[in-house]
């Protein structure tokens, strides 16, 4: 039961990326306090809940930076960033690189 409610959880996230979500959001969803969701999700997927989130809206981004010509605003807005600038912070502190730079070496 717990690695099915935690892979319901990620399954949300994965869904929701433009949404705010928030660990309590996620551990309501699950049926269980803030505190047992997120030991238990860590449990299962190695990552803490908001970090695992943050790591899906990279990925996302990476695959809208590879695939599309979207501005960096509106990849943002649909990954879940506040804004580009957020973006471009968390973005290179996961991939070593900005968006930008990202994109205009085609990887």
């Amino acid at each position: 039961p717990a690695r099915r409610l935690t892979q319901a959880a990620a399954a949300y996230c994965r869904e929701h990326l433009a949404d705010p979500i928030s660990v309590q959001t996620l551990a309501r969803l699950c049926g269980l306090s803030q505190w047992h969701f997120s030991r238990l999700f860590k449990t299962e997927h190695g990552l803490a809940p908001a970090a695992f989130l943050q790591m899906e809206r990279v990925r996302e981004a990476v695959r809208l930076l590879q695939d599309t010509d979207v501005p960096l605003k509106v990849i943002a807005a649909q990954c879940g960033f506040l804004d580009a600038n957020y973006l471009g912070k968390v973005f290179s502190r996961h991939m070593g690189v900005s968006p930008g730079a990202f994109r205009r070496s085609g990887v």
